[in-house]
């Protein structure tokens, strides 16, 4: 068992800007996004349809980009990079781990350049459990209890949950999880999150409310991301969790209604309070997330170290947001490619040396069994054949046909390829993978070892076509 490792990072080099350098970062704010619209735009080829921009030159129909050395989104963009260039890459540490049955696994132990705890390159998400409240089906407790002890025995150690699930019964249920069967503290990667209400019943869904429906039903100040919620969250999570702090603390989403600078400080509060070891975010745009984390660091503040976002092989938009990679389908011409080979954004979280752990990894289940199969499932009729709101397009249904054909030739579950193709991404850190089943750990662990062929990649992401973004707004 390798030992503990600590890393140390340059802040050194993470000074303040102030003055009229301040301008590039306000610039930034303003224009970085997956989706730039920017008045000097050229053309956008989206699916290789040219779309012209309301104010284009005179020359737009060569389609041609012009430089202009002087352009504040040029130079907005090469001050973030100039600034960030210091920041070190995540790296893997290998451990082996006892399964029942007497084989032996290596799970994959990643470590973020900003934070120096291991945890297991897939980790357990507790929004099933007893989630009936949503609308969902659930598992009830004396069925999640054995879930959580096989990942535990298979060695995952990371658990991921919130506040806002089942109305914190989510919360209870991986505590009494960590006494009942004496797991170590030491060893344990604790996540939840805040920001959404908790309901004062068991069946209330406030959600669902309207802001103003919220705080006529008695939750006023009891949702968001004000300094007074982050501490009663905090405490409150803690006593549902039976623990004496939490490893880390994630923002479900971004709050227009608090200024980042409220929410920062606070959140650095309760870090230095000793609740909460580390902090995290959650689907948001990349403008939302930076606009956080340069505020933390202006003001020398704790930062996050991770972004829990939704990603699947039937939902990649945020490969054109956090961690713009070389998606074909889209190309985006702007005055100055930010990287002249691929004419990329930059990835808002490798700069940051954030840790990547995205949700629905198998797309709640639609990926582990034929689309028709799970249709007619209890949970694909629960879900009135939609993800998130969308329907479930035929693309979809065409990805999910070339993961059961991958899976039929390597003779293994849709799962684990599911799974597998999400590790095969290099910017992935730990998808949160949610089981109600034990045979589903296994698969989890199988994938962490089970590995795809380039082209067994590309013909399931060679399917893929842009879609409305999910999650968040």
């Amino acid at each position: 068992m390798a030992s503990n490792i600590g890393l140390s990072v340059p802040f050194k080099n993470f000074l303040p800007v102030t003055g009229t350098a301040a301008l590039p970062f306000t610039l930034y704010f303003l224009t970085l996004s997956g989706r730039i619209v920017y008045h000097r735009v050229k053309t956008h080829q989206y699916m290789g349809q040219n779309i012209e921009t309301k104010n284009q030159p005179k020359d737009a129909a060569k389609n041609k980009i012009v430089r202009q050395e002087d352009d504040p989104l040029n130079l907005a963009i090469r001050a973030h990079q100039n600034f960030l260039d210091n920041v070190p890459l995540a790296f893997i540490l290998l451990i082996t781990a006892e399964l029942n049955g007497g084989s032996r696994k290596v799970l994959t132990y990643v470590m973020s350049a900003l934070f120096a705890f291991r945890l297991a390159h897939v980790e357990y998400g507790l929004y099933g459990p007893d989630n009936a409240s949503l609308g969902r089906p659930c598992i009830e407790e004396k069925e999640a209890l054995p879930i959580l002890k096989a990942c535990h025995d298979a060695g995952i150690n990371f658990y991921d949950t919130a506040n806002g699930y089942s109305n914190g019964t989510s919360e209870i249920i991986l505590g009494k999880a960590i006494k009942q069967f004496h797991w170590r503290r030491s060893n344990l990667v604790i996540a939840t999150k805040l920001w959404a209400p908790v309901g004062h019943e068991p069946d209330s869904n406030p959600l669902s409310l309207s802001i103003d429906d919220r705080e006529a039903g008695g939750y006023i100040n009891e949702f968001g991301l004000s300094r007074k919620h982050i501490f009663d969250s905090v405490d409150a999570s803690l006593e549902r969790l039976g623990l004496e702090y939490i490893d880390l603390l994630q923002i479900h989403r971004f709050d227009p209604a608090t200024s980042p600078r409220e929410t920062m400080e606070a959140l650095h509060d309760v870090v230095k309070s000793g609740k909460v070891r580390y902090i995290g975010a959650s689907s948001m745009w990349a403008h939302q997330l930076l606009e956080y984390q340069y505020t933390a660091r202006l003001h020398g503040w704790t930062e996050f170290i991770s972004m829990q976002n939704l990603h699947n092989a039937t939902y990649r938009e945020e490969e054109r947001e956090m961690i713009p990679c070389k998606l074909p389908p889209l190309t985006v011409h702007i005055l100055q490619p930010v990287n002249a080979e691929a004419n990329l954004l930059p990835q808002a979280l490798k700069k940051f040396g954030m840790g990547m752990i995205p949700w629905s990894p198998v797309a709640m289940g639609f990926l582990t069994r034929p689309h028709a199969q799970f249709l007619d499932s209890e949970r694909g009729t629960s879900m009135n054949g939609t993800f998130m709101g969308q329907a479930w397009t035929d693309t979809d249904k065409k990805i999910n046909e070339e993961i059961e054909e991958i899976a039929k030739e390597r003779g293994v579950s849709m799962a684990v390829i599911s799974i597998a193709w999400s590790l095969s991404k290099p910017f992935m850190t730990s998808p949160i993978i949610g089981m109600s089943k034990v045979e589903r750990v296994r698969e989890a662990v199988e994938a962490v070892n089970f590995v795809l062929t380039e082209g067994e990649v590309e013909r399931i992401d060679g399917l893929y076509v842009p879609k409305k973004t999910i999650g968040f707004q």
